[in-house]
């Protein structure tokens, strides 16, 4: 198992960010995610939830693994408002899935392998509580919590911490869902819906409100699939099972690191880090303050220049640090073909460059990538307190190495 996505939206804080990072659908036209609003429910004053603020409201991750994987598990809080007083619908929450280039969001029973969904009317108290299903596809359950109104209702208007594990097979497929770290449903058969394939490959976040009927707030994402961990050797300490409730925290650019030879924006002043610090509340200005790095291709002595920052301090927490997710927000002006960046983290004088991301050429907008980190690349130990806390910032520095 490894690792795969982090998300706690603080990066995410308006619908121009979330289309950087996801495939956004609506089926009213407008994508009505308009509702990420700061809370302060967990350790962070600079923490968000997403809300849906419009009918099939919809967020797919991009593929998660090249060719697919049949072990999934799925991982976030989950809010419910009050209850519509009504039992006649129920609304799809999490699907795990497929795409293609085309249809890159998880699309109903189509390419669904197995979803949540949610019933008004758990543990037989219609007017009052809400119970989760384990679905095949979108549409057959395989299990719902009404049948352990103790541990699998909840109630409305209050934050839970929901996890699906699923192994993806016709015959000796398996699922088990948890709410608050306890069991609440499972079981074993016949879990794969798509005839083609047993694997899946990204997960959609399915936040539409019912015509405003339940408020639905989401937050705190892990994701881990199948893939052979990149600590099984021994470094570090592998993801291989339900992380329990996990908490996602930013950290951000607040200072120059000690390498900074790209360019500032063409006129501005201040640091390296003034230009790209979108904490606070910030969201990305685009073209309005930026670092740039330009070059010829691979044999241009340009592929060594590197850009490093010093970031924020993690809050003071309890227990492990699962891994990090390292989120670029960039563009490619030119038309020279092939691996064009990497990232590249600073530990004293030990570096380590890892691997590239692939930014279109003659790109026209920016996107953001992701590199996920489930162990410290520089001491191959589990990450720490210490790693990402320090006077007065973190012994590692993080950025990125251009080659363009």
């Amino acid at each position: 198992m490894a690792l795969k996505w982090i998300e706690g939206w603080q990066l995410c804080r308006t619908t121009l960010e979330l289309e950087r990072k996801y495939v956004l659908t609506s089926s009213t036209g407008s994508y009505g995610f308009g509702n990420l609003t700061p809370h302060n429910t967990n350790l962070s004053p600079d923490d968000y939830y997403i809300q849906g603020s419009s009918s099939a409201a919809e967020l797919t991750t991009p593929p998660l693994d090249p060719t697919g994987q049949s072990e999934w598990y799925v991982g976030f809080a989950l809010y419910l408002g009050s209850h519509p007083g009504t039992t006649s619908f129920t609304q799809n929450l999490v699907a795990i899935g497929t795409g293609t280039a085309d249809t890159p969001e998880v699309l109903s029973d189509a390419n669904t392998q197995v979803s949540l969904t949610v019933i008004p009317g758990g543990g037989g108290q219609s007017a009052t509580k809400y119970a989760l299903a384990v679905n095949l596809g979108t549409s057959t359950v395989l299990a719902d919590t009404t049948t352990d109104p103790v541990f699998g209702v909840l109630e409305p208007n209050q934050w839970y911490y929901i996890e699906l594990g699923v192994t993806i097979d016709n015959t000796t497929g398996s699922y088990e869902l948890r709410i608050n770290e306890t069991p609440a449903v499972s079981g074993s058969g016949d879990t794969q819906n798509v005839l083609s394939t047993s694997n899946a490959d990204r997960v959609k976040f399915v936040l539409d409100n019912q015509g405003g009927s339940i408020a639905r707030r989401i937050d705190d994402i892990y994701i881990l699939d199948g893939t052979t961990d990149a600590t099984a050797s021994g470094a570090g300490v592998p993801n291989n099972t339900f992380l329990g409730e996990s908490f996602v925290e930013a950290l951000y650019p607040v200072d120059d690191g000690a390498v900074t030879t790209f360019s500032i924006t063409p006129g501005a002043t201040g640091t390296h880090a003034d230009q790209v610090n979108d904490s606070n509340g910030l969201a990305p200005d685009d073209d309005n303050s930026y670092v740039w790095v330009s070059g010829a291709g691979s044999t241009s002595p340009q592929m060594n220049l590197r850009e490093i920052f010093k970031l924020s301090n993690l809050q003071t927490i309890t227990g492990d640090i699962k891994g990090i997710m390292l989120n670029v927000t960039a563009k490619h002006t030119t038309a020279v073909t092939g691996d064009n960046m990497k990232a590249y983290l600073l530990s004293g004088t030990t570096p380590v460059e890892t691997t590239w991301f692939t930014i279109p050429t003659n790109s026209t907008s920016y996107d953001v990538y992701s590199l996920v980190y489930e162990y410290n690349p520089i001491s191959t130990g589990a990450w720490t307190q210490d790693d990402l806390s320090g006077n007065p910032n973190p012994p590692i520095e993080m950025g990125l190495k251009g080659l363009v």
